[in-house]
């Protein structure tokens, strides 16, 4: 099809056009606001307990309690910890994520650093539930420690580095309006052409069929001793 028959195909079928670019006007107002969000973002390590060999607990790291942090993350994470979470009142996405401290001289994730993630659709929940997500985090941990039958005076705690902050996200208008709006002209463009290509074909066969009706049929010839050989 070339852009002359395009153009013709426009013009005649324009009515199949207006529709849909309604639609996408209708669009680009409903969807071309988009809310803000917010992320809620805490973090914090584990920390082994304090002893006379070792004062100071920030000294005493070991990849063995980044290995527990890790174990606690993914147990809140899965399905039956997510429903815990949502049971417990957290709300919108959440992620509980290992920060690595490793470097060239020592392992990564030598330091069980740990960044508590929620997004919400304002400040106040988003803050909220990654409060809620922390206090779980807690619970999971003292409830494993519970488990092992560890002594109180010889458990691993958390300890927050970074206090609980929101940032805001926005989203780009501009990129949402121009999704919609291309994918609405494409569609105006597309279907025209696409209808007006069904219409020819369905009359080129037709003509095609009552031609081929309208055509003689050519006669048989007799066979040897039948009545139309005159024997």
């Amino acid at each position: 099809m070339t852009l002359r028959d395009a153009l013709g195909a426009l013009g005649r079928r324009w009515m199949l056009a207006l529709p849909i670019l309604l639609l996408t006007t209708g669009a680009c107002w409903v969807f071309g606001r988009p809310g803000a969000t917010y992320t809620a973002r805490e973090t914090f390590v584990i920390q082994p307990p304090a002893s006379p060999q070792v004062p100071n607990q920030l000294n005493a790291f070991r990849p063995s309690l980044a290995l527990t942090a890790s174990a606690v993350a993914q147990r809140l994470k899965s399905p039956l910890g997510e429903r815990q979470l949502r049971a417990r009142g957290v709300v919108g996405e959440y992620d509980l994520v290992p920060r690595n401290s490793g470097t060239v001289q020592t392992p990564a994730y030598i330091i069980p650093s740990v960044q508590a993630l929620v997004t919400g659709r304002d400040r106040a929940t988003a803050l909220r539930s990654v409060s809620l997500l922390m206090s779980a985090f807690n619970s999971e941990l003292a409830a494993l420690q519970d488990r092992l039958d560890v002594a109180q005076d010889q458990r691993i705690t958390t300890r927050v580095i970074a206090p609980a902050d929101a940032v805001r996200h926005a989203p780009s208008r501009i990129r949402v309006l121009a999704g919609i709006g291309i994918l609405g002209i494409v569609l105006a463009v597309l279907a025209p052409i696409w209808c007006d290509e069904l219409a020819r074909r369905a009359v080129t066969r037709s003509a095609e069929r009552w031609r081929f009706r309208g055509m003689p049929r050519r006669a048989t010839p007799g066979r040897a001793g039948s009545p139309a050989s005159g024997g």
